[in-house]
């Protein structure tokens, strides 16, 4: 049986759940999830199971999972686990990293969905493993191509957002519509720790709003022009469905993810700079061109069978 030990807590944000659960429905047989102790434990499908393990960092449960013999096979998608634990459970049971950038744990398999990692060893690296939910099958290439009266930009900085990125992109978007005619549509998780801030920014704009706890992304992806977020799960979305976007990374970790995505001109960048976010955006306004070019390079480079290839290499190793 498949156990999946994911980050669910609230701090996480949602794209490590997201991923697993888009790979756990190529698999038929019940799966067994350990979850975090405070976040979301609502997980999988009806026959699974959830364990809740006693700390962010502990594999306790799971561990215990494995040596009764109701776990023969683990996926791992969480950064706080100590690595010391993830090597001793290795040697007990296949495991499969899911991890986006060095240090890479040591198991039997590490995916590293980024373009700027390649396959090596037992690496599994690249967009063609970016993960996207089969649920947005039915936006892609649906984003909205022509501005019309009004840019339509969409913010969203992933559930989080802890380094309140939105607020920064706010600011450039004031001075962006000064030259330009935009209408603005942030987005922010229900636990998001600055969502006091972004609703009192919005105050009197009536073209600028803010949604919160959105399950749904795709009609959002469909019904704007623009993005302007994180190299995260959330990008591969909108790379698959087509929506062009600006990337402005939110720690140090995702600086090169946001370069790799540059150099292979599937998404503008710029640095949290005001000055740079707002030139960067009208340049997508006004360059059809660039935000087609942008759309064609994403489109091609996220497919959206990622979670497939990740479930094929664990059926392998359940053999």
């Amino acid at each position: 049986m498949l156990g999946i030990r994911v980050a669910s807590s609230f701090t996480a944000g949602r794209g490590h759940i997201a991923r697993c659960e888009a790979i756990r429905t190529h698999f038929n047989e019940s799966v067994t999830w350990f979850a975090d102790p405070q976040g979301v434990h609502d997980l999988g499908g009806a026959d699974d199971t959830v364990q809740v393990e006693r700390e962010t960092e502990s594999i306790d449960a799971l561990k215990v999972a494995v040596n009764a013999g109701r776990v023969s096979m683990v996926l791992l998608d969480s950064y706080l686990l100590k690595p010391e634990a993830i090597a001793t459970l290795s040697r007990s049971v296949p495991c499969l990293a899911i991890c986006d950038y060095p240090p890479f744990p040591d198991v039997h398999r590490v995916v590293a969905p980024q373009a700027f990692q390649k396959s090596e060893d037992n690496i599994y690296g690249g967009l063609e493993y970016q993960i996207v939910s089969a649920g947005f099958s039915s936006y892609r290439g649906k984003s909205v191509a022509e501005i019309g009266d009004a840019a339509r930009i969409l913010v969203s900085f992933g559930a989080r957002d802890s380094s309140n990125r939105t607020a920064l992109v706010l600011s450039a978007l004031e001075l962006v519509r000064r030259r330009w005619n935009i209408s603005v549509t942030c987005v922010l998780g229900n636990h998001a720790p600055h969502r006091d801030d972004i609703r009192q920014r919005l105050v009197g704009h009536t073209d600028m709003s803010l949604m919160e706890g959105v399950h749904d992304m795709g009609p959002l992806y469909a019904t704007h022009n623009l993005a302007i977020g994180a190299p995260g799960i959330s990008q591969a979305e909108r790379a698959f469905c087509g929506l062009p976007s600006l990337l402005i990374a939110q720690n140090e970790a995702q600086k090169p993810l946001c370069r790799a995505w540059s150099d292979l001109h599937a998404a503008s960048i710029a640095k949290p700079d005001v000055q740079e976010i707002e030139e960067r955006t009208e340049a997508l306004i006004g360059g059809a061109a660039l935000r087609n070019d942008l759309r064609c390079n994403a489109m091609r480079l996220v497919d959206g069978a990622g979670a497939k290839r990740i479930a094929d290499l664990i059926r392998e190793m359940m053999k």
